[in-house]
């Protein structure tokens, strides 16, 4: 008893080392949201990054906000996000759904072409699909957001066949039985039950989509996204940590909110397509 004691509090103890060691860029962005950048009377960025701000001032957060547009990239990046994860997941299930219930070669076939798309790297394609919407004249907002859906349809199919595998079939013949037709029963039947799932495909889209630079750097041209608007703060020689930081933390705080919203679906949802 006394080892399996001893075991948990050294468990324990490793885990509480490891959770601050993770949180601990939180806690440096955080106090350093409140800082000048250099300043001998104060608790600055560059001397003093471990300690906590001189005096709690909102003033480079507001100044920041006002220097990268915050408020439009913030609608921009939430537009495309929102758009294209809501998409990647209806065509993630729909496809999945299909891929489970039609049992044959064809249906294998494409599962595994499909997730093996996940194995080749975004830059072997970066050149040739950038030139190639540029040619469809799909350089823009909506090309984007199509982009996103292509690649990511992979992870998130993967993540729903496995999930769907372990509902019954018996519940969408009782849904037959009663009248539904095949949209009725995708909508009204397996979409409900599929939300642990849902909510994990989100939550792992929205932290890539929302805190992706390359690809909206490669296809935006007139608007920015917040990753291109915090770019925007670092000049070629220097950058203004005193606006740059405040900045960086604002753009986390809606992820960070959504997934601690969602966090406890999330570790149901990967492991429920685990057993059969």
């Amino acid at each position: 008893m006394n080892s399996k004691k001893k075991k948990t509090g050294i468990l324990f103890v490793i885990t509480a080392i490891l959770a601050l060691l993770f949180a601990s860029p939180l806690y440096f962005i955080f106090v350093n949201s409140f800082k000048p950048e250099l300043d001998p009377d104060l608790n600055d960025i560059l001397r003093n990054t471990i300690s906590l701000p001189s005096e709690w001032s909102l003033r480079y957060m507001k100044e920041g906000f006002k220097s990268v547009n915050f408020s439009q990239a913030f609608l921009v990046s939430l537009f495309i996000t929102t758009v294209s994860v809501v998409l990647i997941i209806l065509v993630s299930a729909m496809a999945a759904w299909a891929l489970v219930r039609v049992k044959t070669k064809t249906s294998t076939m494409l599962f595994f072409f499909l997730i093996s798309s996940m194995l080749i790297p975004f830059q072997s394609l970066m050149f040739p699909l950038v030139k190639f919407m540029s040619i469809l004249g799909l350089d823009n907002l909506f090309g984007l957001i199509i982009m996103y859906i292509g690649f990511g349809v992979s992870l998130s199919t993967f993540l729903f066949h496995g999930f769907i595998k372990n509902i019954p079939i018996a519940i969408e013949e009782a849904g037959y039985l009663d009248g539904c037709n095949t949209i009725q029963l995708f909508v009204l039947i397996i979409l409900p039950l599929l939300k642990p799932i849902i909510i994990t495909a989100a939550v792992l889209n929205v932290i890539w989509i929302w805190n992706d630079f390359l690809l909206p750097f490669l296809i935006l041209q007139d608007i920015k996204t917040i990753p291109l608007a915090i770019q925007s703060l670092s000049k070629t020689y220097s950058i203004r940590w005193d606006l740059y930081i405040p900045v960086v933390f604002l753009s986390i705080i809606p992820v960070l909110i959504f997934y601690f919203l969602a966090q406890k679906h999330i570790i149901k949802g990967i492991t429920s397509g685990s057993n059969k």
